[in-house]
């Protein structure tokens, strides 16, 4: 999923927040994103505190 990193409380890791909308827009949704989201296949949703593992778009590409 994509989603923007904000910052996390001080000399805590990041905080992603889901990009909003999804859908047909991929292209205008990476542009405003910062990072993808890797969720587990078998998962059935995300709660807040949950951790992930996040790919940075500056470390992918």
């Amino acid at each position: 999923m994509r989603v923007t990193l904000c910052p996390g409380a001080p000399g805590g890791l990041p905080v992603a927040a889901k990009y909003a909308r999804e859908g047909a827009g991929l292209l205008s949704s990476l542009t405003q994103s910062d990072a993808f989201a890797e969720l587990p296949e078998e998962s059935l949703g995300v709660a807040p505190g949950d951790r992930l593992v996040v790919l940075p778009f500056a470390g992918l590409f």
